[in-house]
């Protein structure tokens, strides 16, 4: 979802309103930023929105960092700065801040520069995409045939592992966010043949903007049953026949 806010600054040049712009004297050389941000928080297949007046603003000249803001604090005489170029820098939340809660939260940033010139009103409007990526996990019919007590969890690094459900589809999930990397998700389940635990990892990869959806599957639902026939007499051979047969299907005899 793309949102747009606009921060009309000080000098309205437009209209007839104009005085500061007679009163302003060569020697100042101040010019008007007229900042506006976007946030676009799509990751693939869904949107998040983001309250603007919360981001953090910077204003920065080369390296110099001139100030440092939330949205909603920025007054007229913030945008109003000396003739030159300058970059303004805007995030939601810092990394830090992104995973403060267990399973995290989207964040966007983004930068863009501005040349002001005197006396006229500069027009910068930054684009904040996301930056981190989502993950979310389900099983299918034949895996849930199969299993029950399904969990599982992504460990991100030495200091962060998220506990997350297997739900039945990635709406339902309740998701979490990661820094783009290789991390490993452990699956924990109970089969419901012989109710013994089972425990499955695997490594796998997330890519910045993206919703990586994991779906459990399992490709043979079938059980197996080993039949040993032994015959006594003249034929001593054993014979151990093998037959596949599938404990959902067959049919009940009572």
């Amino acid at each position: 979802m793309k949102k747009t806010i606009i921060i009309a600054a000080a000098l309205a040049a437009m209209t007839a309103c104009n005085k500061s712009l007679i009163e302003m004297t060569p020697a100042q050389e101040l010019g008007t930023i007229s900042l506006g941000v976007t946030a676009d928080t799509e990751m693939v297949v869904t949107k998040a929105g983001s309250e603007f007046d919360t981001y953090n603003v910077t204003l920065k000249q080369g390296e110099t960092v001139k100030w440092t803001k939330e949205y909603s604090a920025i007054q007229e005489s913030d945008l109003k700065v000396p003739a030159g170029t300058y970059t303004i820098e805007v995030e939601n939340v810092t990394v830090e801040e992104a995973y403060a809660t267990e399973n995290g939260v989207i964040r966007v940033s983004g930068k863009s520069d501005v040349t002001v010139s005197a006396g006229v009103s500069s027009d910068c409007t930054v684009a904040c995409t996301p930056q981190n990526s989502k993950v979310s996990f389900i099983s299918d019919a034949s895996f849930n045939e199969v299993f029950t007590a399904a969990s599982v969890s992504v460990k991100e690094s030495a200091s962060r592992t998220v506990e997350m459900e297997v739900a039945q589809t990635h709406s339902d999930a309740t998701a979490a966010y990661f820094e783009p990397a290789t991390m490993t998700w452990t699956l924990t389940a109970t089969t419901k043949l012989d109710s013994k635990k089972r425990t499955y990892s695997k490594e796998f990869s997330t890519t910045k903007a993206k919703w990586t959806q994991v779906a459990f599957t399992t490709g043979n639902t079938d059980g197996q049953i080993t039949v040993t026939i032994t015959v006594d007499g003249q034929i001593t051979e054993t014979i151990t026949i093998t037959e596949e047969v599938d404990p959902f299907t067959g049919t009940v005899v009572e």
